[in-house]
């Protein structure tokens, strides 16, 4: 599981980031991130949520959601190719896809 919140990614990193041995719980949501993933898991998961939090309705896009989408995939190409290993990488593509679909979804009138 990870750390998910209306906040944004930043406080959730910061929570990430401080999971030990006993797992930790992200102060504003409540959720658990488990104590056995591993950090490599945790962004996985991070990454792979990337199309989903932040969204008022991630199934049903709009115009207004087209800045937020942009600026995703404009990340995820910015640090896609420095991805630690596979397994984020293919979160990574997974992610770009998902909001490049959105991207047309949102387009649309």
């Amino acid at each position: 599981m990870f750390c998910k919140n209306g906040d944004g990614w930043s406080k959730c990193e910061r929570e990430v980031a401080k999971t030990n041995a006993k797992g930790n719980r992200c102060p504003k949501s409540k959720s658990l991130i488990a104590a056995g993933d591993s950090q490599r898991e945790i962004f996985h998961a991070l990454i792979e949520a990337f199309d989903e939090y932040g969204f008022p309705d991630p199934k049903r896009v709009t115009s207004d959601d087209l800045p937020l989408i942009a600026s995703r995939i404009a990340l995820i190409e910015q640090l896609a190719p420095f991805a630690m290993d596979q397994v984020n990488a293919d979160a990574f593509a997974e992610a770009h896809k998902d909001l490049t679909n959105m991207l047309v979804k949102a387009s649309q009138p």
